[in-house]
């Protein structure tokens, strides 16, 4: 039982790891269009409070 979790774990990761691979960012870009957030001056993503993941201050 511990292998098929570990072994669920293991594909799950690869596969997170291809998607990151050939989309990349998608993910914040959808995210940011969908709900018309601010974006960081610096990085791009959308500010999901007052300051944002890179250390960029608005």
């Amino acid at each position: 039982m511990v292998k098929a979790v570990i072994l669920f774990l293991v594909v799950m990761a690869a596969i997170a790891l291809i998607g990151n691979a050939i989309a990349p960012g998608s993910f914040w870009r959808r995210l940011g269009k969908a709900t018309g957030m601010r974006r960081c001056a610096r990085c791009g993503r959308p500010m999901l409070g007052k300051t944002c993941d890179c250390g960029n201050r608005p």
